[in-house]
């Protein structure tokens, strides 16, 4: 909101040239934390990090983006990650209490959901979860980052922990009336 109380309209697009965030639309916005991955306890990361979003589409990518303050635009940050095979519904940046790395989930119409971590650079690695059985609709990080639900096309609500050797377990199936442990 402007100082005058009205709201001012800015496009996020690759270009001037290029009029859309993703070709046949996006499907998911989500901002990046107002904290710095490791600036809550290490002062030398402190600092305010730029405006971040991450969007995902139609187009099966994932886009983050970082606001230029002096050209007052939304720019493309790095190249689009590429992991899923049909449009991408969902994105959540996680926040970044405790965590030493940016993190996203995203999650799409081809049944997977992806883990992308960033640190200290702009590459980003990814780690799949195990297929789903049907397309997965939303993920939604805990408030501190830990736990990942998911929801998916087949009537299921998961909890996804990752694990000290990195790799990411089912700890929990949402049902109707309860919560119960996955069966693994």
């Amino acid at each position: 909101m402007l100082s005058d109380g009205h709201w001012q309209e800015t496009r996020v697009c690759e270009s001037p040239e290029v009029s859309q965030a993703h070709e046949l639309g996006a499907n998911s916005v989500t901002w990046a934390p107002a904290v710095a991955p490791g600036g809550l306890w290490l002062p030398e990361k402190g600092d305010i990090p730029s405006k971040r979003i991450a969007t995902g589409g139609c187009d099966k990518l994932v886009k983050i983006w970082r606001f230029d303050e002096k050209q007052s635009t939304w720019m493309l940050e790095g190249p689009p990650l590429k992991r899923h095979t049909d449009w991408v519904r969902c994105v959540a940046w996680a926040p970044s209490v405790g965590l030493s790395a940016d993190t996203i989930a995203s999650c799409s119409q081809d049944k997977s959901v992806v883990i992308w971590a960033q640190e200290d650079s702009l590459s980003w690695s990814s780690k799949e979860l195990p297929l789903f059985e049907a397309p997965v609709w939303s993920v939604s990080w805990s408030l501190t980052g830990n736990l990942l639900g998911v929801a998916s096309g087949e009537d299921k609500i998961t909890l996804w922990k990752e694990q000290m050797d990195g790799t990411w377990a089912n700890i929990s199936e949402v049902l109707e009336d309860k919560a119960v442990p996955a069966m693994n």
